[in-house]
């Protein structure tokens, strides 16, 4: 029998968030800046908490579910070969009291299936982040695949005004009047 399979989706930090008070928030924007702000490396903990305490969880400046996978937990845990949806991923994350979307992110690297948006392959900024290192025979299945051609024209259009153009003519005349000088003083 063949290698075990290890597939799992990703999502969104709103999806994937398990933090009490973070994953109440309703807007993605929201929930994303929040989760940005309690995993900043400038944000520390308070030493005194006593994380086995919900009120002391949900109150913490840091998230302590990001924290725990931060601390070297994520290398030892393993990911049972399954097929994972968002529920699992939660359930899981709840289990190992550690962030489901970063330990998501963290094990796509070992997936040999992977279900998320594409824009986590066509946005540059995205794809460096998080999709760089896949397995090269990873199968990548995309969500909301319908809006695919729209956004790989936004992705690979350009917007140009006058100035712009303008600009541009600019530094090709400049530049043909270096090669020109170039040009003469060689010769």
């Amino acid at each position: 029998m063949g290698e075990p399979i290890l597939a799992m989706c990703l999502s969104s930090r709103r999806s994937l968030c398990i933090h009490p008070k973070v994953s109440k928030l309703d807007e993605r924007e929201s929930v994303d800046s929040e989760c940005r702000r309690r995993t900043a490396p400038w944000v520390t903990q308070t030493a005194d908490l006593d994380y086995s305490k919900a009120e002391d969880i949900e109150n913490a400046a840091r998230c302590v579910y990001y924290d725990q996978f931060m601390d070297g937990h994520d290398k030892e845990f393993k990911f049972p070969a399954a097929i994972y949806n968002l529920d699992d991923l939660r359930d899981l994350g709840a289990k190992a009291k550690m962030c489901p979307y970063f330990l998501a992110r963290h094990f796509l690297t070992h997936s040999n299936i992977i279900v998320y948006s594409y824009s986590y392959i066509i946005d540059p900024k995205i794809a460096n982040l998080v999709s760089a290192e896949l397995q090269s025979d990873c199968v990548v299945v995309f969500d909301e695949c319908h809006n695919i051609d729209n956004a790989c024209i936004e992705a690979m259009s350009l917007n140009i005004n006058s100035k712009s153009l303008e600009m541009a003519s600019q530094a090709l005349k400049r530049l043909e009047d270096l090669v020109k000088a170039e040009k003469q003083s060689g010769s």
